[in-house]
């Protein structure tokens, strides 16, 4: 996509532009704008996880994360530090920084991401496609991890 292409959106809770919603690792990843939306410069998720889920402790090499929680309570590990936070909070995790975060309230936590560069959504639906009945295929998980240079720790 052209830069001078590119066009405003509103987008309601749980939609997404290309309507693609993906289970990941149990979590519910709504692409709320794509690379191609943002010429390759940021990528928008609103994801959802059930109350004590969360992703295991990661590492990008690629890009850096934000994370402004929108519904529920958790706890975010990054940098060595343990971080309490609640709607409205945000938090930054840069690249090569591990970080992973378990929703620790009764309710289901949703949170807004953004990653920099743009591209997560590419591995987000590599891992969508590696699962079958809720079940990871954990040698593709592993592949996508490498293609997309995010190391379990």
């Amino acid at each position: 996509m052209d830069i001078n292409e590119r066009r405003p959106a509103y987008l309601a809770p749980g939609t997404s532009i290309t309507g693609k919603i993906l289970n990941v690792l149990g979590d519910r990843v709504t692409v709320k704008l794509s690379g191609g939306e943002t010429v390759g410069a940021s990528t928008i998720f609103e994801i959802e996880t059930d109350p004590g889920t969360g992703p295991p402790m990661h590492v990008h090499h690629r890009e850096d994360e934000a994370f402004y929680i929108l519904e529920g309570e958790y706890e975010f590990h990054v940098g060595g530090r343990a971080i309490r936070a609640r709607a409205g909070a945000f938090l930054f995790g840069p690249r090569e920084i591990p970080h992973r975060y378990q929703v620790v309230g009764a309710t289901r936590g949703r949170i807004l991401v953004c990653t920099q560069p743009a591209g997560l959504e590419y591995f987000y639906e590599e891992i969508a496609a590696a699962t079958v009945n809720g079940h990871p295929d954990m040698e593709k998980v592993g592949a996508a991890c490498r293609k997309y240079q995010i190391e379990f720790v």
